[in-house]
């Protein structure tokens, strides 16, 4: 078994120091995948942060457009009904490609946009980090250790998770996990979106503190030059609604309630709403993290001694889990992780 540094850029002292903690009996093994399936690519990073994007802009575009539309009616009443189910509708939208879009931006900072770390870097930074207000420098740090110490007391998701609490406490119900997803589309947990970016911020290098308000502060004179504020509004709207509700029904497809990874496959509805990019394959992404997320449903066939859960039936599970209030690691793994 060949054990693989989580960072393709890093040098080989930085891949010698990292070596024994993934070896360490508290973490899992990663083997290194055939080389045809690690190779990173800028035009299939750069096509699927296309896609998003256009996304965002079509549904801000038919949200701007709905609001003129009932502000000209003369059927005010019925206009204005049908405007706000097209803006709602809207934010859902955006607010799910907004996640989409830091699902990629999470693809970038294992260096799968570019084979020069410059330019994967950059992309990556100026793409689908700093437009979030956060840098890839203090991602990369949460992230790697994430990889490096999951399931143990050192994972640093536990942070996030025991600041959002009760959401994750098990047992669950699939009404409880849905409802987690509904009360966020309301603005509640959003607080803790802004921990986290804080988190990360304090990580962050200098320059990846500043480059974010140099970003917005470009968009807010393209903005006020196009007298288009509505733009950031809708933005800011999502951020704070439904790109939670997005981002926590995903939370509960990967690690709750195990020290490893769970195993799913996934439908289509729930792939194109809060599973984009491949991301239920995240059991093969601790496996393989040098694989992209394009090549992840081919190694998948690498590893087939684990099972693969539905999502439905992961959900249906949680209602028979011991008492783990969020954050926490059960009795069960604390065990694991003492032997």
């Amino acid at each position: 078994m060949i054990i693989h540094n989580i960072d393709p850029f890093a040098t080989a002292n930085d891949a010698a120091r990292e070596r024994p903690s993934l070896a360490s009996p508290k973490t899992q093994p990663i083997v290194l995948p055939a080389a045809s399936l690690s190779k990173p690519s800028t035009l299939r990073w750069l096509s699927a942060l296309v896609v998003d994007y256009g996304v965002v802009a079509l549904a801000m575009a038919a949200a701007y457009s709905a609001f003129v539309f009932a502000q000209a009616s003369r059927f005010s009443a019925m206009a204005d009904i049908a405007a706000a189910i097209v803006i709602v509708l809207a934010i859902i939208a955006i607010g799910s490609r907004q996640h989409a879009i830091l699902i990629l931006a999470h693809d970038g900072s294992h260096g799968h946009a570019s084979r020069n770390r410059r330019l994967n870097d950059l992309l990556t930074n100026l793409l689908s980090f700093w437009p979030f207000g956060m840098g890839l420098s203090g991602y990369r740090k949460f992230h790697f250790a994430h990889h490096r110490y999951m399931g143990t007391a050192a994972d640093p998701e536990y942070i996030h998770k025991k600041k959002s609490a009760p959401a994750y406490d098990l047992p669950a119900s699939p009404q409880h996990i849905i409802r987690t997803a509904v009360t966020a589309l309301f603005g509640e947990g959003s607080d803790d979106q802004l921990y986290f970016v804080a988190y990360i911020i304090a990580r962050d290098s200098l320059r990846d503190r500043l480059a974010p308000i140099a970003v917005w502060a470009a968009i807010a004179l393209v903005l006020w030059q196009f007298s288009a504020w509505w733009v950031a509004l809708l933005w800011f709207a999502a951020l704070g609604t439904s790109f939670g509700a997005v981002f926590r029904l995903r939370v509960w497809t990967e690690h709750l309630g195990i020290a490893g990874v769970h195993r799913i496959s996934a439908r289509l509805i729930y792939r194109l709403i809060f599973l984009p990019h491949n991301t239920w394959y995240h059991f093969e992404h601790h496996r393989f993290p040098s694989v992209p997320f394009w090549n992840l449903p081919k190694a998948r066939a690498l590893e087939t001694e684990t099972p693969v859960d539905t999502l439905e039936g992961l959900f249906a599970s949680y209602a028979g889990y011991d008492v783990i209030p969020s954050g926490m690691i059960s009795a069960t793994e604390k065990q694991r992780e003492a032997a």
